[in-house]
């Protein structure tokens, strides 16, 4: 019997591509093809969110942090406790392999005879007006509305990577391999740590060929407003600390509603107009993280 000219499962596998991996390849080189031809990146359209995200019913917030770098050491116990809140894949070490940072501590040196050391923090900004959300041809990046947060959706993200391009604080991330995580000894059938010490279960894992950011710790938001409905109330300011917020040594950073005048970050805002910075606000993006400035 002749033999069809087909490729088996076994040789994708050993030619380590996926039929997903081809059409996604595919879907990149049309997309390449529309924007060097001056296609506009902009869609209208709603997806779904992923699982870890649901709809709240409520009034909408504008979720922003504040971050006082006169109180920043350096330390970086923000990043580590990011890490290990959202599932952010150890560092690899392939040909393409990119460490991933959710929140990522930017160091600069003041010369002199005794030379200082100064740490900023970066999160992702969670912008009034990101071009991240623009740029994405299948919607995937969002913002949630109820929150102001901007999100991804990882289901829908097809790895063409202009979200990544078109963000002006390259607080974006590429998975170019398969989430690598040493200390998980063994997954269930969902994938998921079946021993101790391993995957946080509130928090979706990225698979490779997708993008992924900081969230805000979208997670901890949720479960934070929908414990305040189950006992009857509003959710009380500074009940709400993503990981890094809670972590700090410092007490560098302040998380809450920027709507609510009464919120510890507006009033740390408006008491503090003259210090206040935030990064690259000639572009337009009106970011939602907040620095107060050192030496002022």
């Amino acid at each position: 019997m002749e033999k069809k000219n087909e490729i088996t499962k076994e040789e994708e596998q050993s030619a380590g591509i996926s039929r997903m991996d081809f059409l996604k390849g595919v879907a990149v080189t049309a997309l390449s093809g529309a924007v060097l031809g001056g296609a506009a990146l902009l869609t209208t359209k709603k997806y779904t969110t992923s699982p870890d995200v649901k709809a709240f019913e409520g009034k909408k917030k504008r979720y922003g942090m504040l971050i006082d770098l006169r109180k920043c050491v350096g330390c970086e116990s923000c990043t580590i406790a990011c890490k290990s809140e959202n599932n952010v894949t150890v560092d690899s070490s392939g040909m393409n392999a990119r460490r991933i940072f959710w929140n990522h501590l930017v160091y600069t040196e003041e010369g002199g005879e005794h030379p200082a050391i100064h740490a900023r923090p970066q999160p992702c900004n969670h912008c009034e007006n990101p071009p991240c959300i623009k740029a994405c041809p299948v919607g995937a990046t969002y913002e949630d509305e109820s929150r102001g947060v901007v999100l991804i959706n990882y289901d829908n993200c097809i790895g063409c990577r202009m979200c990544t391009v078109y963000c002006p604080y390259s607080r974006r991330y590429f998975n170019w391999e398969k989430p690598h995580f040493p200390h998980v000894a063994r997954l269930d059938e969902k994938g998921m740590n079946a021993s101790a010490g391993g995957f946080n279960q509130s928090v979706q894992v990225r698979t490779k060929r997708v993008t992924e950011k900081c969230t805000f710790c979208i997670h901890r938001i949720i479960a934070a407003e929908e414990r305040a409905k189950k006992e009857g109330r509003e959710v009380r300011d500074g009940e709400i600390q993503p990981a890094c917020t809670a972590t700090c040594i410092g007490g560098t950073r302040t998380f809450g509603d920027l709507n609510d005048p009464g919120s510890k970050i507006s009033r740390l805002v408006k008491e503090n107009k003259d210090k206040i910075m935030r990064l690259e606000e000639h572009l337009g993006t009106e970011p939602k993280v907040f620095f107060i400035k050192e030496n002022i």
